[in-house]
């Protein structure tokens, strides 16, 4: 068995189509699978090679290896867009996509064809990420679902605020929301749904960095930060600093913007927690109000003077 390719997939039955991303017939199928929802012809036997994240190709057969993974992830992708497959082929779904963006990244692209694609694609990642609860057990939906969202992210094209509002939502709702149960498997759990959080946030930030959406991105926490759960609250202020401290190492990044929108109102709102009787909220907060002074005052262009006591005076100092 070993040194042999074929013995690395299984022999299943699977739609016909399967070309490449670039290619006129995958615009098609695809367009059937999103709009008409018509079912390819099945009977085809296919080598089905699993994607195993994190596994190490050797450089000169990557480029061979993406395209042959490429054409049996889009297989998959079709199949589940037309609302075939159970659970299992979900996963096997969110394994393809980020295959599918290194593919179509190497060919030197940036863009998801046809253009309704990555919103379809994101649209049913978002309802698999709605399967999973707090309390059931392991699965790999919200892990896979998070590396396919920052996969996509980082193609154009840009989503509409509405849709990037409903997909922050979602993965919020499912990393904030408390479970009824504090067993280790849970806690752990949380642990790796708050990374996941986490990660998203910097994925969504890095596409545009900029105050503007560093202040649309931390808007969707807020509502957290006032939950009537004190777990709830630690996790939305843990995550808060993480956003303000990526933020941070994107200055030399960041796009100039007119005038500062509404931050004012971010600064107010983590001063309210400086004085929390929760120690992990406090002070995350007063860290928050140092790197929220840092991100202000490079967008100034001024230093941080020496005479300030507190990130708070250097903020409304450096507004006179």
């Amino acid at each position: 068995m070993e040194g042999d390719p074929d013995s690395l997939g299984q022999e299943v039955s699977k739609p016909c189509p399967s070309p490449s991303l670039s290619s006129s017939s995958f615009r098609g199928d695809l367009e059937s699978s999103v709009e008409s929802r018509s079912n390819p012809p099945y009977g085809t036997t296919i080598k089905v090679i699993p994607y195993r994240p994190g596994e190490e190709v050797e450089e000169e057969q990557e480029g061979e290896d993406l395209m042959l993974l490429e054409k049996e992830v889009l297989t998959d992708i079709i199949l589940h867009l037309q609302g075939q497959g159970d659970k299992e082929h979900g996963e096997h779904f969110l394994l393809g996509i980020p295959t599918l963006c290194r593919a179509t990244k190497q060919r030197g692209e940036d863009t998801l064809e046809p253009e309704t694609c990555k919103v379809v694609l994101l649209q049913k990642i978002m309802g698999l990420m709605e399967t999973v609860t707090q309390d059931e057990e392991p699965n790999r939906i919200l892990c896979y679902s998070i590396a396919a969202i920052c996969n996509l992210s980082e193609l154009k094209p840009a989503l509409e605020p509405a849709m990037e509002s409903c997909l922050l939502q979602t993965t919020l709702k499912i990393c904030l929301t408390s479970p009824r149960h504090n067993s280790l498997y849970v806690r752990t759990k949380q642990q790796k749904h708050m990374e996941d959080l986490e990660a998203i946030l910097r994925s969504l930030l890095a596409t545009a960095p900029s105050l503007d959406r560093l202040q649309f991105l931390w808007e969707h926490l807020t509502s957290w930060l006032q939950s009537p759960d004190a777990l709830d609250r630690v996790k939305a202020m843990r995550s808060s600093r993480a956003l303000f401290r990526f933020a941070v190492s994107l200055l030399p990044q960041f796009e100039d913007s007119p005038s500062m929108p509404q931050m004012g109102d971010t600064a107010a709102q983590l001063c309210l927690s400086l004085s929390h009787p929760t120690a992990d909220i406090s002070c995350q907060a007063r860290e928050s109000i140092y790197l929220l002074a840092q991100i202000l005052l490079h967008h100034k262009g001024k230093k941080a003077r020496p005479g300030c006591k507190t990130p708070m005076e250097t903020i409304l100092l450096s507004t006179h």
